[in-house]
C-alpha cells in the first residue's frame, strides 16, 4: 500500500475504551505527543465486540490506502468478556480466533488490507469494578486477558497488559483502591489512561524507537525555518 498523503498516521482502534476524546483519554495523549508528526485516527466503536468489530476494521484500513499507517493499536475484549447470555458476549475461543484474524488481515503480504510497514500493540481489556456492572465479572474479564497476552505472544506481538497494570497501579483489586482509575466501574479516568498511555510509551522505547515522537520530523517545517529560507 503506497502513501500519496504528506503524513503518515496512528490507528487507535478499539471500543468505547478508545472511543472517547475526552481531556485524558488516550486519542488526546496520543495526538498531543505525536502533533504535526503523525495523525492519530481514533477509531473505537462503543459498544463493539471482536466479532462485530471485524468487518469495520476492513473498511478502517481501507479508507487509509492513500496514508502509510505506521502504528495500529488494537484494544478490544471488554465486550467479549461480558457475562455468557449477554448480547455482547463472545465466547473464550472466538475471540482469540477474531484478535489472530485482525493481525492477519494487516499482516499477510496477501491480504487486501496488508499494511507493509504497520507495528501493532495489542491491548487487554482491564478489570471491572463489579458493584457498578452486573453485567461483567471481573474475574472472566481477567480470562480474556489473559486469552489477549496469549495471542500477543504467540504471533510475537508486543501487548500491554492493562488487567495487571491497573492492578499494580491501584496496589491490590478492591474497589476503593480501583475507584480513582474508573469513573463507572468500566470506563477509564485520566488517572487509568495515564497508565496506559506510560505502558504504550515503554513498548515504543523498547520495541519501536524510531516511532518515540523526538525521532519524528514534523510533517511541514516550523515556522521559523520557512521564514528563514525566505529570508535567504
Amino acid at each position: 500500500m503506497s502513501s500519496t498523503s504528506y503524513v503518515d498516521a496512528i490507528v487507535l482502534f478499539g471500543d468505547s475504551l478508545t472511543q472517547t476524546c475526552a481531556s485524558g483519554s488516550l486519542y488526546q495523549r496520543m495526538a498531543q505527543h505525536y502533533e504535526r508528526r503523525l495523525d492519530v485516527v481514533n477509531r473505537g466503536f462503543s459498544g463493539y465486540n471482536t466479532r462485530w468489530a471485524l468487518p469495520v476494521f476492513k473498511r478502517v484500513i481501507r479508507s487509509h490506502q492513500n496514508q502509510s499507517i505506521r502504528l495500529l493499536t488494537l484494544w478490544l475484549g471488554a465486550n467479549d468478556s461480558v457475562n455468557q447470555g449477554e448480547s455482547q458476549h463472545v465466547p473464550l475461543e472466538e475471540y482469540k480466533a477474531n484478535l489472530r484474524q485482525f493481525i492477519q488481515l494487516v499482516t499477510d503480504p496477501k491480504s487486501d488490507n496488508y499494511l507493509k510497514d504497520v507495528r501493532v500493540i495489542l491491548i487487554t481489556p482491564p478489570p471491572v469494578i463489579g458493584k457498578f456492572r452486573p453485567d461483567r465479572d471481573t474475574s472472566n474479564t481477567q480470562l480474556y486477558a489473559q486469552a489477549c497476552l496469549a495471542v500477543a505472544e504467540e504471533l510475537s506481538l508486543p501487548a500491554v497488559d492493562m488487567y495487571t497494570a491497573i492492578l499494580q497501579a491501584a496496589g491490590g483489586d478492591t474497589d476503593d483502591q480501583l475507584s480513582p482509575y474508573f469513573y463507572d466501574g468500566l470506563h477509564l479516568t485520566s488517572e487509568g489512561y495515564q497508565v496506559l498511555f506510560d505502558r504504550i510509551m515503554s513498548v515504543i522505547e523498547q520495541q519501536h524507537p524510531d516511532l518515540k515522537g523526538v525521532e519524528i520530523p514534523l510533517a511541514v517545517p516550523d515556522w521559523s525555518d520557512v521564514a528563514r529560507s525566505h529570508a535567504e
